[in-house]
């Protein structure tokens, strides 16, 4: 925003002129850095023929990696945590994130601490992000912490971005071949009725169930489409339920296949940010506390809980997950078991977070490499029995001829 200005120097001769600043505090504070007394500060008025109207940007997992990498290199280069804000401001293109970063900034330069400063923004640092900065400040240690949660994140980032370009090509498939058929329904089965009727043709029982599903189709397409939004927003909502989420996420870790990879899933974000935690040195409780609230399922929220309690009354996390065998499996529970004896947890937690990356990346490949033949035998017969049904009545024809 732009702020008219009239101030005073030390030697009180009269000074006028334009800061652009995100707030009035901020424009007041840049103006007494010039050692200018401000006597008036408006705001500049836009003639709304001029006025941009700005939509609110989202603001993506990458762009958070990214920020936190040049904030820490900033910061291990002696910039103060104001200047790196600001400069990191400046090149930021995401309107929205720049807004808040710039928020973040006058917040520190009033004296907040720059993880209470965060905390400000829960839609965009979660409580693992601003715990591991509130760690760096309690440790001093500001700037190694920053270097070592950027490179967390990027590494978190890689993982999931491989997840999803998995399933990138299945998906492509099926929309393809949806496409196809929806095609196929509308505007060539249609035809084929008509000519049917004009040759008053005998019209085989794989023929009549594909016009029927056509017309029912074309006449009921709206019912359908809004059945479906019903469902899909009455699921929405109960899923965001205590009891809709607690169903929901304890069900669809016993899907065959796909709740053992899930499973894997979780076990790696379990031990990704006990890892994390704990290596910037948050004590053990205080790592699960905020791994509870991070880890994403009520079944491994309700487990870490019980780990908490445990660990509080002197018991080891080993002797808690045993008791879990289907949601932490043995091989899990024997890395701790080292970590326990050795005294080295962190370490532990490290190399079980990097086995079950892998092997989710893995299985992730075998499923995509079993899904595309099935998906294109599948749907390929599906288009294949469409397209038989279109060429039997007209090979009936020609034979009636």
């Amino acid at each position: 925003m732009q702020f008219n200005y009239r101030a005073r120097d030390k030697d009180g001769n009269l000074k006028t002129g334009t800061v652009d600043a995100s707030s009035k505090g901020a424009a007041i504070l840049k103006l007494q850095d010039q050692n200018l007394y401000v006597t008036l500060l408006e705001e500049e008025k836009v003639p709304f023929y001029k006025r941009s109207i700005k939509l609110p940007q989202k603001i993506s997992q990458l762009d958070i990696v990214v920020f936190s990498r040049q904030l820490a290199i900033m910061l291990q280069s002696k910039i103060t945590v104001v200047e790196s804000l600001e400069i990191i401001s400046k090149q930021i293109t995401n309107t929205t994130f720049r807004e808040k970063i710039r928020n973040i900034m006058e917040n520190v330069e009033g004296g907040v601490p720059l993880s209470r400063a965060f905390r400000k923004h829960p839609d965009v640092f979660s409580l693992f992000y601003t715990s591991m900065v509130e760690s760096g400040e309690a440790s001093g240690k500001l700037a190694d912490s920053l270097d070592y949660l950027a490179t967390q994140l990027e590494k978190s980032y890689e993982f999931r971005r491989k997840m999803l370009g998995a399933i990138t090509y299945p998906a492509l498939i099926i929309v393809v071949f949806s496409s196809v058929l929806t095609f196929l329904f509308i505007f060539v089965v249609p035809e084929l009725v008509e000519m049917l009727e004009e040759f008053d043709a005998e019209i085989p029982l794989l023929t009549r169930i594909v016009i029927g599903f056509s017309e029912f189709v074309q006449s009921w397409w709206w019912a359908v489409i809004i059945t479906l939004l019903v469902i899909f927003f009455s699921f929405s909502r109960y899923i965001k339920t205590e009891e809709g989420k607690d169903l929901f996420d304890t069900y669809i870790l016993k899907i065959p296949l796909f709740g053992k990879l899930l499973k894997k899933i979780y076990l790696s974000y379990f031990a990704e940010s006990m890892s994390t935690l704990m290596a910037s040195g948050l004590n053990i409780v205080k790592a699960l506390d905020i791994t509870e609230k991070v880890v994403g399922n009520t079944v491994y929220q309700m487990i870490v809980r019980e780990i908490k309690k445990e660990v509080k009354e002197g018991r080891d996390i080993s002797s808690v997950l045993e008791r879990y065998p289907d949601y932490f499996p043995s091989l899990f529970v024997q890395m701790l078991v080292a970590g326990e004896k050795s005294g080295q947890m962190s370490f532990s937690f490290k190399n079980a977070t990097k086995f079950y990356q892998e092997d989710v990346e893995r299985s992730m490949d075998s499923y995509v490499k079993l899904a595309e033949p099935i998906l294109i035998i599948l749907l390929g017969g599906l288009v294949g029995s469409l397209v038989l049904s279109i060429l039997l009545p007209i090979y009936n024809i020609g034979l009636a001829m």
